[in-house]
């Protein structure tokens, strides 16, 4: 299986390959990690990456997961081969909030042309920093939020209508 992992707007491709009873191997820059899942909670994760227990926040969204560790924010989203086509297939202009939250910043204005995956907007929740980005090129049609707002689950953020192929 294939990962794509997202820290500070950097992303990387990773080969996952599962071992035995919560073991797994992540092949990441050449070098090989052995991650064993010692415990698992609702939000928490204790895991041990090559012999060394970290602690993890986590939220997991459809196909992604964001974990949160020592002031950093990872994004993984899993990968198929046909992905980055249904992604843009199936992508809906309204980029929405995956959890309740409070917003960081607003990276867009209306008028703006953004690229795919362009971080649009950043909120916290439960004590996590999560970039959320347009699911596919265009111009920013709408912007639904401000800093310091409040939302729910859902709430509309931004609205990228599609550039025209």
């Amino acid at each position: 299986m294939e990962i794509d992992l997202e820290r500070d707007g950097v992303r990387r491709r990773a080969q996952v390959l599962r071992g035995t009873d919560d073991a797994w191997t992540i092949s990441l820059d050449g070098a090989d990690h052995v991650v064993h899942v010692v415990a698992r909670d609702e939000n928490t994760l204790l895991l041990e990456v090559n012999g060394v227990r970290r602690r993890l926040r986590w939220v997991r969204r459809g196909r992604e997961l964001h974990l949160a560790h020592r002031g950093h924010t990872d994004h993984v989203h899993w990968v198929e081969e046909d992905d980055a086509d249904s992604a843009s297939a199936a992508g809906s202009p309204v980029v929405r909030a995956p959890m309740p939250g409070k917003v960081l910043e607003v990276c867009v204005a209306e008028g703006d042309v953004v690229e795919a995956e362009q971080v649009v907007a950043r909120i916290e929740s439960m004590k996590m920093e999560l970039a959320l980005t347009a699911s596919s090129a265009g111009t920013v049609s709408s912007v639904h939020v401000a800093v310091g707002d409040l939302i729910e689950p859902n709430a509309p953020l931004v609205t990228v209508e599609p550039t025209d192929s």
